[in-house]
């Protein structure tokens, strides 16, 4: 869902645009692709918007400019980089997140923004030890990490990913839920409500809640109840919101 759209916007901000570029919200229609045309979740038409405000408040029309302005190649570049397994097609409809993904591989990937543009390993293990506490075995971090943004690039989407917590789709971790610590994030909805994403970063956190059943058939109809915002970002937020309070 749309938390597939802060890589296409990586992907141009390593192009060079900088979050200050405009993007069309104007009507599209596709011919050769049976005259479909994006929608945003709003239903407006007209303007322009920033690279950080279409982000912020999850526009699709705007997405789409920006998807065919660097082109299918430097974002499916960037998404094999950044560890996902399955495979991108390369349609139109791409931009509005109909990549497929597992949870961990969102978190990872969320991680990079958080590190700087520095691709994690996730690990399960800290230590072994033996009965009477000696550690038989220590995780040792690897010594460099690959990069697969540069620290520019990941801090610019850091910003933006900031804003969209701040005062975009996912302002409903402090506003509602009073969490207080710092976050940057992204919501998601799936095509007809069939899955809920939100996910959320700082320097110390990457945490990542999916809601939604094993078949797409399966689905709430309207956003009210489908929405990452309404769905999967309470999950966060009072997760937070708890560890807070310890």
């Amino acid at each position: 869902a749309s938390v597939f759209k802060p890589f296409i916007f990586a992907a141009a901000i390593e192009d060079g645009i900088e979050p200050c570029r405009y993007l069309d919200n104007d009507s599209v229609t596709l011919s050769g692709f049976n005259n479909w045309s994006p929608e945003n979740y709003n239903h407006s038409y007209g303007g322009k918007y920033s690279l950080a405000g279409a982000l912020a408040q999850s526009m699709n029309i705007p997405t789409f400019s920006l998807f065919l302005m660097i082109g299918f190649d430097k974002v499916d570049r960037l998404w094999r980089e950044m560890g996902f397994s399955y495979p991108l097609d390369d349609m139109p409809s791409l931009a509005m997140g109909t990549a497929e993904a597992s949870i961990l591989e969102v978190a990872i990937a969320y991680a990079s923004f958080a590190n700087g543009g520095e691709k994690i390993s996730p690990y399960m293990i800290e230590s072994v030890s033996a009965p009477d506490g000696t550690i038989i075995w220590q995780y040792a971090p690897p010594h460099r990490r690959e990069r697969v943004l540069s620290e520019r690039s990941a801090m610019l989407m850091t910003a933006m990913l900031h804003k969209a917590i701040r005062e975009g789709t996912g302002a409903a971790v402090h506003s509602v839920y009073g969490v207080k610590i710092p976050l940057a994030g992204k919501t998601g909805t799936s095509q007809n409500y069939a899955d809920a994403w939100f996910a959320a970063f700082n320097p110390g956190i990457v945490i990542v809640s999916r809601v939604g059943a094993s078949i797409p058939s399966i689905h709430f109809n309207n956003g009210s109840y489908g929405s990452g915002s309404a769905l999967a970002l309470p999950l966060v937020a009072l997760t937070l919101r708890k560890v807070e309070k310890q």
